[in-house]
């Protein structure tokens, strides 16, 4: 498990933002939450090597307490998962799911080719608010919610993605302008403004800018060693050898 925030309300008022999660084989979840008044944004998870299939787990309490998840905003995230042919879950909710209250998914950018159940498990027993609006679904879909695009390939810059800049949109992807306008997503991944569309997804697109090369410097030249310092002493005196005085 990358982040586990899991102490009911314990823990309230997390952001986690523009961190980029690389699952392992027999890994969790890259996050597990069962707190109060938690926003997942700008997030890019790498679940190809995950055995779990899980991206996000919202849980309710499972222990007999009460208390479990409420007010869960999953803004402009991109999951990945190019291996797991038996099944991906961008949200699994678990534990008591009865228990868990108001949970907001837009604008989240899931691709998992080989997945065959659907991206996000939807649940009609969460209290209160249970919105899923503008996220891509690929061929499974998620039952009768709407507003989504079931399409499946985004057009990533890369097919093989190994770090977050591969997870930038080409032109032509159907996540650019999808998603709706939220409230406190106002940057991407790159902390580079959205602007007047937002983008399905963590990086908007052509907001990457790539690193400025900047050469190593120059090193400074090698001095010239002084000249040694002359004698304090006078040169010595040489006869001069004229001729005819040669014995």
């Amino acid at each position: 498990t990358g982040i586990h925030a899991d102490a009911y309300d314990v823990i309230k008022d997390i952001i986690m933002e523009r961190n980029w999660y690389e699952s392992q084989p027999g890994g969790g979840p890259p996050i597990t939450v069962n707190a109060d008044n938690v926003t997942i944004r700008n997030e890019i998870m790498d679940m190809t090597d995950s055995t779990n299939g899980v991206g996000i787990s919202i849980r309710g309490d499972g222990y007999g307490d009460p208390r479990a998840s409420k007010n869960i905003y999953v803004y402009n995230n991109t999951a990945v998962n190019l291996g797991n042919s038996g099944g991906f879950k961008f949200v699994n909710f678990g534990l008591n799911v009865a228990n868990i209250e108001n949970v907001y998914i837009k604008n989240n950018l899931i691709y998992s080719p080989n997945s065959t159940n659907n991206y996000v498990a939807p649940s009609s027993t969460i209290k209160g608010a249970y919105i899923y609006d503008r996220n891509s679904t690929g061929n499974s879909g998620v039952g009768p919610l709407t507003n989504q695009i079931k399409l499946n390939n985004p057009n990533f810059v890369s097919s093989s993605p190994s770090g977050p800049s591969d997870y930038r949109l080409t032109a032509g992807s159907y996540a650019i302008g999808a998603g709706v306008p939220v409230q406190g997503v106002i940057r991407d991944f790159y902390g580079n403004l959205r602007g007047g569309t937002n983008d399905m997804g963590a990086i908007q697109f052509s907001s990457y800018v790539p690193p400025t090369y900047i050469p190593p410097p120059t090193p400074p030249p090698t001095p010239t060693p002084p000249p040694p310092p002359s004698s304090p002493f006078p040169p010595p005196m040489t006869t001069p050898v004229v001729a005819g005085d040669a014995p």
